[in-house]
């Protein structure tokens, strides 16, 4: 019923140049009391974007949003940028992956906000307080669903900045893809997966960013919460980040 399903991960974009990226976003739920279940959808949610320099310019501009629903994807939200504009944002693409195991949809949409935060023009400008709202998803509701657990909505953006200041030449590889990964009994599954990452150069000694949107998770399941090795993790070249350092707090 679950398993591994989706889209693996593949490449988006590749970018070599004098920048950086700079990530942000959001939840969209949050939870009543004991806090292990998103049952709340929130109207909005804010998140800073920093660290572009003063002469930093936008070289390309995404904006991602997520969230669990009965049926249909919410493919356009609003979208305000740090001066106060307000736009509706439709998608460019979405993603839906079903759960027949507590009748759920997950779904991923994508959108190319390039020109929208061109609008701001460069530097300090660029850095700020991001905001989604209307994001339609459905919250958990223990009373009616006993995989309420599983509900959630939440947003993610990148913003890839060249400047002609910046002295380091960096390679920016995104990637996109939407995967829902859950440990089942019947038929077995790990709720694993493994993909590589490649198109760029390392230095000596190497250096770099790794960051991915986590989408779904809670800061404990079940009630009492399960023991810490059941926490939902990533792992690159054998070190792990888990549950525990709130990774997945959508």
């Amino acid at each position: 019923y679950a398993g591994v399903q989706g889209q693996p991960p593949a490449v988006l974009a590749t970018y070599k140049l004098f920048g950086s990226a700079a990530i942000s976003g959001n939840t969209m739920m949050s939870a009543s009391p004991p806090g292990n279940v998103n049952d709340i959808l929130l109207p909005q949610n804010s998140a800073q974007i920093s660290g572009i320099p003063f002469d930093g310019e936008v070289e390309a501009a995404y904006l991602w949003w997520t969230g669990t629903v009965n049926g249909t994807a919410d493919t356009s939200v609003d979208f305000t940028l740090p001066n106060g504009t307000r736009i509706a944002v439709s998608s460019t693409s979405c993603q839906t992956v079903r759960r027949v195991l507590g009748n759920l949809d997950f779904f991923y949409c994508r959108a190319d906000i390039t020109a929208l935060v061109k609008q701001l023009g460069t530097g300090n400008n660029l850095n700020g307080t991001y905001t989604v709202a209307n994001l339609n998803a459905l919250p958990g509701d223990c009373n009616n669903n006993p995989f309420c657990q599983a509900n959630y909505a939440a947003w993610s953006m990148a913003v890839v900045w060249k400047s002609p200041t910046t002295t380091v030449r960096r390679d920016i590889v995104l990637y996109d893809g939407f995967l829902m990964m859950d440990e089942e009994q019947n038929p077995p599954s790990s709720g694993i997966t493994n993909f590589r990452i490649s198109g760029f150069q390392v230095g000596d000694p190497p250096e770099g960013t790794f960051t991915f949107f986590g989408l779904e998770g809670d800061q404990f399941l079940g009630s009492p919460p399960e023991p810490s090795t059941n926490s939902d993790f990533i792992s690159f070249r054998a070190q792990s980040a888990t549950q525990s350092t709130r990774l997945f707090s959508a």
